[in-house]
């Protein structure tokens, strides 16, 4: 049945919404149809003994996941993957069934649907005046098998109700249960490197790199991106989708994303540690670890292309404020070496990725104020295994810099030479890396960083109007998992 409803949801994001509410009797008056409509729309929600599975795209948002049980006393309760609170604490509120466009389903007084379409931003995050662009009033459009549809009333948006198997009642009532299912769904993106899946066209196999973003943010939050290097060698190609999470795992909403002439529809725990994307016709795909990016990081900078000043777009800032512990240490080594050569501190770190003339660069900025900063070039390739590798290519004052920045060096290189120069009228002799890789260097590895639930990762590719939306670049610290935030 999961299988059909699937397969439905895939139909109704190719051919919209096509209202066929219940049968009409002509030989009833309108407002009679009407309140047998109304009755019958009353009696199916009621009649669900596990409650139901719900998903919610918003217009402006992503897409949000919901375990409701409608009662017959116009009272409804739920969770909702909006926030921990929400997936872990019962919400109560009350519903009830009216004449509209056809029969409307109401949530009347306030409840996790509401904080999607609350028009105040310290509620949660929206829009002032219009909030995530939600409804809280739905038409009812079908019943198909074991779900049930509607559309919201001013924005379009699908709200598909799903029967609840017994299995998924007990995941949902359990303390929480749907908290700690969305956070093992986290936890799996967060610590697995470069996942990807692997789509067979022909006689040849893709790996399509794949993450999540499970932040509330308008323009990329509660989405899902594919991406893969194109059969040239060079493009990027990505495709983005609005998902919820359920017990299981996740729903991909809006009918599911379509990669070529796939659609993918959620993804699933195959056993406890293996997670796996599922197409709309049940075929399996596991979700699998890489130790090199499946998107190389000159391709993916290159993807982007230049502005006009032949510079592609700016990273986010590192501020002291706002490094993560892991790299901590590292910021506190590059402000303490600059600081032997200068009064004037270290104020912010910027990375601009150049492609002039052909060679790609990285160029590393050392701010000293709003303006002023000092550079470091950095020549990015791969070597024979994929793995992005960093060369020192120049730097400021004729290569002077260089020797006031060994730790910043050593941070993409992984170790610095020898090196004289003279500040303020003293003549620094730098001796070459006395442990060369002792430190945490960075590596390439293409993630949505917003989903790290523990706050870290996420140096994002900006553009001048800001973040360009579903994709993000991240830095990996040291041998293990732990990511740092630029």
């Amino acid at each position: 049945m999961r299988k059909l409803f699937y397969l439905f949801m895939a139909c109704l994001g190719f051919a919209g919404c096509t209202k066929d509410s219940f049968v009409a009797n002509f030989g009833q008056k309108p407002e009679e149809r009407m309140a047998a409509s109304i009755a019958e729309v009353n009696a199916v929600l009621t009649s669900a003994p596990n409650g139901w599975v719900a998903t919610l795209s918003t217009l402006d948002g992503g897409g949000y996941g919901f375990y409701m049980n409608f009662g017959a006393n116009q009272e409804v309760t739920m969770y909702g993957d909006l926030n921990d609170n929400t997936s872990s604490a019962l919400g109560k509120s009350t519903f009830r069934v009216k004449t509209g466009l056809g029969a409307d389903l109401v949530f009347d007084t306030y409840n996790y649907i509401s904080m999607l379409a609350d028009p105040n931003p310290s509620s949660f995050g929206g829009v002032r005046g219009t909030g995530y662009k939600s409804d809280v009033e739905f038409t009812y459009q079908r019943t198909n098998g074991d779900s049930i549809i509607f559309i919201g009333r001013a924005y379009r948006q699908p709200l598909v109700l799903l029967k609840a198997t017994v299995a998924e009642k007990t995941i949902y009532s359990t303390v929480d249960g749907y908290k700690t299912a969305i956070n093992k769904v986290k936890n799996f993106f967060e610590t697995i490197s470069n996942p990807y899946i692997e789509v067979v066209s022909g006689s040849s196999t893709q790996k399509v790199a794949l993450s999540i973003d499970v932040s509330n943010s308008l323009t990329a939050g509660k989405r899902t991106i594919f991406a893969s290097v194109s059969g040239d060698g060079k493009t990027i190609s990505s495709v983005t989708q609005k998902y919820a999470f359920n017990a299981e795992g996740i729903t991909v909403v809006n009918g599911g994303l379509v990669w070529g002439n796939i659609t993918f529809v959620s993804f699933k725990w195959k056993d406890a540690a293996t997670m796996a994307v599922y197409d709309a016709t049940g075929k399996e795909y596991i979700i699998k670890s890489s130790l090199v990016a499946i998107l190389p990081l000159p391709n993916f900078l290159d993807s982007f292309g230049l502005d006009t000043d032949n510079k592609a777009y700016y990273s986010i800032t590192v501020l002291d404020a706002s490094k993560s512990t892991n790299f901590q240490a590292i910021w506190d080594a590059i402000a303490a070496e600059y600081s032997i050569y200068s009064t004037t501190p270290v104020s912010f770190i910027q990375l601009v990725w150049q492609a002039t003339g052909g060679d790609n660069v990285l160029q590393v900025r050392v701010y000293t104020n709003a303006t002023s900063y000092l550079r470091m070039n950095f020549g990015v390739s791969l070597d024979a295994n994929g793995v992005t590798i960093f060369r020192y290519i120049s730097s400021s004052s004729s290569n002077t810099v260089r020797g006031r920045f060994t730790k910043l060096e050593k941070f993409f290189t992984g170790t610095y030479p020898a090196s004289t120069f003279t500040s303020g009228g003293t003549i620094y002799n730098i001796p070459a890396d006395p442990n060369p890789g002792s430190q945490p260097k960075f590596v390439w590895s293409w993630k949505d960083s917003r989903y790290l639930s523990n706050g870290l990762g996420g140096m994002f590719v900006m553009d001048n109007s800001g973040e360009k939306t579903g994709v993000s670049l991240i830095g990996k610290v040291g041998r293990g998992t732990a990511h740092t935030s630029w």
